[in-house]
């Protein structure tokens, strides 16, 4: 459909039936933002909003007849299949900007109010994959995995208020009469299912960095910093930086990138009545993410002042690598592992924090 307008005119026609809604079981719609190869890449992010306004304009339409579902079938960069006489893909749904293009698709998307969103339609494998024999992951899909499992867009999260300081731009090209903002740093909120909540920075633009500072959420003291931009694609889902305040941080969003801000309620490491709060004991947390490749993050927490080791086993008990080692104060603790060199399956961590020891799994898929 064209900005939402056709799809709720045929739901509109279905209901006015006689048993319409019993016929009318959902309504989709396959945007698309561009009919022209040459279109401009910042005519083209701009747009992006169409994705927040299709869903609205669907449901105003609708004026509460029904609650039927609302599913984006296909979201796209270019509408065309042929150029010069030839199929064609644009090379945009498969690099660094496809990644931006597709976070600014699904966050818009789920605002606006679309239940479901499924494929990116495009030739050569959606747009996701390097297709048939390599089927090498393109930093479209890593931008996909990194808003599930790092910003926590799934099931049982839902978007909430996010407003911000800059005015809103007055080249907006809207869509049926709808009016979302459209920003050069667009904000979304997300409230997780573990009940903390993130913070997304998506900079549409392919120039500037901005500087702006993120207040922190009631109750969300910790919180972790990760990146996805032209420089970080496979690495967004290690956190550059990570914290505790009661105020709000300075982030720097750099062009054409999506930069995720994760609180959590729940840290164990804080600031009250300026005295530290430490963790109530030693504690290693599972490797996230886990299964992997190549890379993932390993957490632990101490409670008091020690020499740690971290250390990666194989199933024969064979020490691999030191991943840590040396005198650590007490506090939460990252390490970073790459795995390049090792083969999938099974293998152990151990942290050993003075008298304190303990093992857990990790998994590396290839």
């Amino acid at each position: 459909g064209f900005g939402g307008w056709e799809n709720g005119h045929w739901a509109n026609y279905v209901l006015d039936e006689a048993q319409g809604m019993a016929c009318l079981d959902f309504v989709s719609s396959n945007t698309f933002l561009s009919w022209n190869a040459d279109d401009a890449d910042s005519l083209i992010m701009s747009r992006t909003i169409w994705y927040e306004e299709v869903p609205l304009k669907i449901k105003e339409m609708l004026a509460g007849r029904t609650q039927v579902e609302l599913i984006l079938d296909a979201y796209n960069v270019s509408a065309l299949w042929m150029k010069d006489g030839e199929l064609w893909t644009d090379p945009r749904n498969t690099n660094h900007f496809g990644g931006i293009y597709q976070a600014a698709a699904l966050l818009h998307s789920a605002k606006g109010g679309f239940d479901i969103t499924l494929h990116w339609e495009t030739l050569g494998g959606y747009g996701i994959l390097d297709w048939y024999p390599q089927f090498n992951e393109l930093p479209p899909y890593t931008v996909w995995r990194f808003l599930i499992e790092t910003a926590g867009l799934a099931d049982s999260a839902c978007v909430i208020g996010c407003s911000t300081s800059e005015p809103p731009r007055t080249d907006a090209p809207h869509h049926s009469n709808m009016d979302v903002h459209l920003y050069t740093v667009q904000p979304f909120a997300i409230r997780r299912a573990d009940g903390g909540v993130s913070v997304l920075l998506i900079n549409k633009c392919a120039d500037d960095s901005v500087d702006l500072y993120v207040k922190i959420p009631t109750q969300m003291e910790y919180y972790e910093l990760f990146r996805y931009d032209k420089n970080r694609t496979t690495d967004c889902f290690f956190a550059i930086d990570a914290g505790i305040t009661d105020d709000s941080i300075l982030v720097t969003s750099p062009p054409l990138s999506v930069t995720i801000v994760r609180f959590k309620d729940d840290s164990q490491v804080g600031l009250e009545g300026g005295d530290i709060k430490l963790p109530p004991a030693f504690k290693l947390y599972q490797n996230y993410p886990n299964p992997f490749n190549p890379r993932t993050t390993i957490a632990f927490d101490l409670y008091k002042d020690a020499y740690t080791e971290v250390i990666l086993f194989d199933t024969n008990g064979r020490r691999l690598r030191t991943l840590l080692k040396g005198f650590k104060t007490a506090g939460r603790h990252h390490v970073y592992l790459n795995t390049q060199d090792l083969s999938s399956g099974v293998y152990f961590y151990c942290l050993t924090s003075g008298r304190y020891i303990a093992v857990r799994k990790m998994v590396v898929l290839r």
